[in-house]
């Protein structure tokens, strides 16, 4: 019960941090410069980092990728097209990382008594990680008009998500 205690505490400052930095209700969305905002994300990815060194983060790949999604967005705010891209690509790998998750158990040396439980976690949509990154870029796509990289991501997306219903959110 102690590794699901850290884990749940450490789960919830890195969602209050993003949050934070997101969501308007918090109070503190308009007061942060993007700077701090990409701190506050950053740190949020570290804290989840630190817990589990060796890179199994099992649920937590869907955070990191919507995490990376969320940095992309800030560079571009700050004018970094090539850093939001480098985020993009993380975005992308902790999604194909969770979509393809076969083991679950948690591997790090802090937390080997824990699993992830898929029937524990829902989300919002049909569909898979990649389809919502793929949905996602959507709303990114105007910054990287003629990013021939941007497009090769957007099209290694469609055909991972080929057989899928598209992600709709209403």
């Amino acid at each position: 019960i102690l590794q699901q205690n850290m884990l749940q505490a450490i789960d919830y400052t890195a969602t209050t941090m993003v949050n934070l930095a997101f969501r308007k209700d918090y109070g503190f969305a308009d007061k942060l410069s993007v700077e701090e905002k990409i701190q506050y994300v950053q740190t949020a990815n570290q804290l989840y980092a630190t817990i589990m060194p060796d890179g199994n983060y099992l649920y937590h790949h869907r955070t990191f990728a919507w995490n990376h999604r969320r940095l992309a967005e800030l560079f571009l705010l700050a004018g970094n097209i090539e850093e939001a891209f480098t985020h993009l690509l993380n975005a992308e790998k902790h999604a194909i990382a969770f979509d393809n998750m076969k083991e679950l158990r948690y591997t790090a040396p802090i937390l080997t008594t824990l699993t992830y439980d898929p029937v524990t976690k829902s989300k919002s949509w049909q569909g898979s990680e990649q389809g919502m990154l793929l949905y996602r870029l959507q709303e990114l796509k105007d910054y990287f008009t003629g990013h021939t990289e941007f497009t090769a991501l957007e099209n290694r997306l469609r055909t991972a998500t080929a057989g899928e219903t598209p992600v709709s959110i209403e």
